[in-house]
Order: C-alpha cells, then structure tokens, then sequence
C-alpha cells in the first residue's frame, strides 16, 4: 500500500486544484458579465441624485432631477452591482431618502462628530449626506470607514476594510459626560466576573471613561435600551449620542438603532 500513497496524495492535490481553479473561473465569470452589462448599458448615474442618463447629455451638461427628486436607485441596478454589500448598503440607502429629511449641515457642525473616540479610532473616515428622523432630533448617515491599508505587503485578508457603515447622531438635553462602549472580549467577559471596575455595570459593552457624568441614573437609563442590541460601538460625548454598527450599512441594523433612537425619545 505504501506505493500508493505518493499517487493518492497527488490525486487529492490535484482535485484540490482543480476545484479552486473552478471556484475562480466562476467567480470571475460572474464579475466579467457584471462588468460586460454594465459597459452595455448607455447610461450613467448621477452620483448625488441617482438619475440614469446617457453619456451624450452628461457631456452636453444635461443632468435631469429625478421624477421622485429623491434619488431612489431602482431594484434592476441594484441588482446590477456585483457584491451582495453593496447591494444592501443602497437599499439601506434608499430607505433613508424615502423616510427621512435630507438635511443640510455646515462644517462647524461636523467638528463635534470630528473630536469623537469612533472617528479617530480610523485611518480615514468620511460622512455622507445626512438624514434626519421626522419624529426626534436624531440624524443618521452612511458613514465610510477605513482601517489598515490596502498596500501592506505581504497583504493579508483581515488586515484591511474599507465599507460603508451606518451612524446615528442624538442629542440630548442634560451631560452625559464622555464615554465609549465596545462589545466585551472573551477575556473581558472572564475578568468580570472576578472585577468588574466599570462605571456601569453592563454585560455587552466594556467601558471606557473619559469624563464622568452627573446624570448617572438618566445615562444608566439610556444605556439599559441600547445593551438590549450587540453589534455597534457607542459614544457620549457631552449632551450627544453616537452609534454606529461594525459592518456594511444594512437595513437591519438600521431599524435596530431606529428602535433605540425611539424608546430614548419616548422615555426623555
């Protein structure tokens, strides 16, 4: 049987490259017949109103509103772009066009979201248009985040992300001090269990203090609605509330953080 051995291993190694060669071709089929009906189709989108329009008007320097003036992008070119994030991240999207105000914020604003622990926690970060909530004070935007770079060498998977998140922006009308809040690790969860030396006694979210409060009960209030949800990162800074989730924009999260932003609102 030994002498079967070399021969069986390479016939394991062989099948094993021929499936990973299958598994690239057809991935790579697919991204080049995305790409084929993409260069067929005559038309490009207005980045800032999501109006389709022929190459010819857009060098003449025609550019039509919208018939909604919303900017929805239709299901069919949804279904054109190539990864299943970036497909969720425009129906997340749309469903802040369709629902919420657009609004329009100076840079003088922007300076407090600037000084925050989740935006400097990123090698690049950078806002997109912001919507606000018709029942409460509460903006949400797309946020794009980055971390790591995409030219290490060797590169390896996991180092680096680039993507479109999800952000909500709160104010409120008494000092929350300053404080973020990450979910535990494994180590963290042990550790308190023995000592637990946080300002709140939370089982999700680890503590970080930067500036105590003198609102312990309302902020230990706020705090109770949002550890009933895992996934996001949270900030109080002053009389703001930030929460932003830790993967692509997507819809579920969205309503997620919606139902938080409510019960605050609700419970004042």
């Amino acid at each position: 049987m030994d002498y079967l051995t070399p021969f069986l291993i390479a016939l394991v190694i062989f099948f094993i490259i021929l499936w990973v060669g299958f598994q690239w071709y057809k991935k790579n089929k697919e991204y080049n017949e995305k790409i084929k009906e993409n260069l067929d189709d005559e038309h490009i989108i207005d980045p800032k109103t999501g109006t389709k329009i022929t190459l010819e008007q857009a060098e003449n320097g025609y550019w039509e509103e919208p018939e909604d003036k919303l900017g929805i992008m239709s299901e069919n070119d949804i279904q054109k772009l190539y990864t299943e994030e970036e497909k969720e991240t425009e129906r997340t999207l749309n469903y802040l066009k369709e629902n919420f105000l657009k609004l329009e914020v100076d840079n003088d604003t922007w300076l407090t979201l600037w000084q925050t622990k989740i935006v400097n926690q990123y090698d690049n970060f950078q806002h997109h248009i912001p919507f606000k909530a018709q029942n409460s004070n509460g903006t949400f935007f797309l946020a794009l985040v980055e971390l790591g770079s995409n030219t290490d060498i060797p590169y390896r998977i996991g180092s680096y992300y680039l993507e479109n998140q999800i952000m909500l922006w709160l104010t409120v009308d008494f000092d929350l001090g300053h404080y973020y809040f990450r979910e535990k690790t494994s180590a963290e969860k042990i550790m308190d269990k023995v000592r637990n030396n946080n300002d709140f006694n939370l089982t999700t979210y680890e503590t970080f203090t930067f500036k105590k409060t003198q609102n312990i009960h309302r902020v230990e209030q706020i705090l109770k609605v949002i550890e009933q949800e895992k996934g996001f990162e949270i900030e109080f800074m002053g009389s703001n509330i930030f929460i932003k989730n830790l993967r692509h924009a997507n819809l579920e999260d969205l309503h997620k953080i919606e139902k938080i932003v409510e019960t605050i609102v609700d419970r004042g």
